[in-house]
């Protein structure tokens, strides 16, 4: 990667980079990359489509993220309110 894009500006290697290291963090995105690849030579509307994923996955993590903090907040007030219960 670094080596077909060296010489790039930065505002076209950082997002392939981004992408890159998602994919290899998270299965979410290593299966929607994968998806992109295997339509790379199919039709455009296949491409757009798993390209809309992201956005999909994007929303599954915030709405993940948002449920964990409110469990943390729901424990914090009880704890708050029952000090000794804990």
């Amino acid at each position: 990667m670094i080596k077909q894009f060296y010489g790039e500006a930065e505002e076209r290697i950082a997002p392939v980079i981004s992408v890159m290291l998602d994919a290899l963090e998270r299965d979410e995105y290593w299966d929607v990359i994968r998806e992109i690849e295997n339509a790379r030579d199919q039709d455009v509307q296949t491409l757009a489509k798993c390209l809309s994923h992201f956005g999909l996955v994007e929303l599954a993590l915030i709405g993940r993220q948002a449920q964990l903090r409110v469990l943390f907040l729901d424990e914090l007030d009880r704890l708050i309110r029952n000090p000794r219960d804990y």
